[in-house]
């Protein structure tokens, strides 16, 4: 199994991050740490988040924090993770698709 870190999901992690470590640096190394644990759980159950709002994704939910990870599986060997979302964010109505090499 395969997890991608999209464009937007690598992004809104380190600005998640980054905001926490002003206020809190051993807050943000905590919330850091159980992002990738969590995210280390798709590998051996890929739908273990619940279906997302978003068509066609997938949502793992942070336990501990306000974060929620929307992700695309494509149901054999590949996880894209798609943002770091905050719970009380917008949400858009659908995620990006990754550009394709030109």
């Amino acid at each position: 199994m395969r997890i991608e870190w999209l464009e937007q999901a690598l992004d809104d992690f380190d600005a998640a991050i980054a905001y926490l470590d002003e206020q809190n640096p051993q807050a943000a190394r905590k919330i850091a740490k159980v992002i990738h644990l969590q995210v280390q759980q798709l590998h051996q159950m890929p739908l273990i988040g619940r279906l997302g709002r978003v068509e066609n994704t997938r949502e793992l939910v942070v336990p501990g924090t306000h974060f929620i990870i929307p992700y695309r599986f494509d149901g054999y060997h590949l996880i894209e993770l798609l943002a770091i979302m905050h719970d009380a964010r917008e949400w858009p109505e659908k995620f990006d698709s990754p550009e394709s090499p030109a």
